[in-house]
């Protein structure tokens, strides 16, 4: 086989992969966008975390991946929906956390007081808006974020209120 071959060859089999990908991917998706599912029609669970010590609710629509650091991913299909994330500032500026930006203002979270953020996250080329909910906790930050255009819908909302630190 010449260059010309082989580059062809090596093409056809992207191509290919490319499609199977994105046909997964397809797969994978929920139908409905989950601002369009009605809250008090889903079932829910709740995550607790042991070693930091929080708990939250979320619909068992969402299907959570935590981490040995305290961290929890909600994910909807392939998305993240919504997370907690725990870190100290240097680790959360190289991950595209909250710092850097300006509070939009004041909250309380689990019963701690704290700063409410929106901004865009961004992972590689892409960006999401994000708010976050973020106090000060163990002596570093614990935040609740969610992908979202500002305005938190139902089942956000929903998971912010029953966001609780248990102990500290």
């Amino acid at each position: 086989m010449n260059c010309k071959q082989l580059n062809a060859k090596r093409i056809f089999i992207q191509a290919i992969s490319l499609g199977i990908v994105i046909a997964i991917a397809g797969c994978q998706s929920p139908k409905t966008p989950l601002e369009n599912l009605n809250v008090n029609e889903l079932s829910w669970a709740t995550y607790t975390d042991n070693k930091l010590n929080y708990s939250i609710s979320y619909p068992t629509v969402l299907t959570p991946s935590g981490s040995e650091n305290g961290e929890v991913l909600f994910r909807y299909g392939w998305g993240v929906t919504a997370r907690v994330r725990y870190t100290n500032e240097t680790d959360g500026k190289k991950t595209g956390a909250w710092f850097g930006n300006k509070p939009f203002g004041k909250i309380k979270l689990g019963g701690y007081d704290g700063e409410k953020f929106i901004y865009e996250h961004y992972d590689g080329p892409f960006a999401a808006k994000t708010v976050s909910y973020v106090i000060e906790y163990r002596g570093k930050f614990l935040g609740l974020e969610f992908r979202s255009d500002g305005e938190l819908n139902d089942i956000q909302k929903t998971m912010l209120n029953s966001f609780s630190v248990l102990t500290n």
